[in-house]
């Protein structure tokens, strides 16, 4: 299926489907749902400033419809995104701040996460300080909850750099 398409069911699935199941869940159930989301994401950024490369590489799930984009253009799928990350690892993280987090519960199985960000690190040398907006959909599966897509931007960072 093209990105488009892809793209398209998503928001169908997202917007009309998901609210109504949202809406049989508990408040305690919505709750612990969106800490859930909260840690995976805390836990990934842990990963990241740790270079622990199999925890970075299993908050991206290996679905189908995987989509990564940012910065006004898709990037790619599951493989090539995940095959992009090892070799661009910054040497050090300086800092990583995420705030103005809004987790959206959709289902028992699907959730957002949309946060600024600001970052800062080291790579070759050189100091990047970046910040942004992203957002992430996950999926729950076995292994967790992992991303399906991901998009956002980044002021001072381009992925073609």
């Amino acid at each position: 299926m093209p990105y488009t398409g892809l793209f398209s069911t998503a928001v169908f699935a997202f917007l009309v489907v998901a609210p109504a199941a949202a809406q049989t869940m508990s408040d305690a159930e919505r709750s612990r749902i969106e800490q859930e989301v909260r840690q995976t994401v805390q836990n990934y950024v842990e990963a990241v400033k740790a270079k622990d490369l199999p925890k970075i590489l299993s908050f991206w799930g290996d679905f189908d419809d995987f989509v990564h984009a940012g910065d006004g253009r898709v990037f790619g799928d599951h493989d090539k995104w995940t095959a992009w990350i090892p070799d661009n690892l910054p040497d050090e993280w300086l800092y990583w701040n995420n705030s103005d987090i809004h987790v959206a519960v959709l289902a028992p199985n699907a959730a957002s996460y949309t946060m600024n960000f600001e970052v800062a690190w080291i790579k070759d040398g050189e100091t990047q300080e970046v910040t942004g907006s992203w957002t992430y959909v996950f999926r729950k599966t076995a292994a967790g909850w992992q991303v399906v897509q991901s998009n956002g931007t980044h002021i001072g960072f381009s992925y073609d750099d």
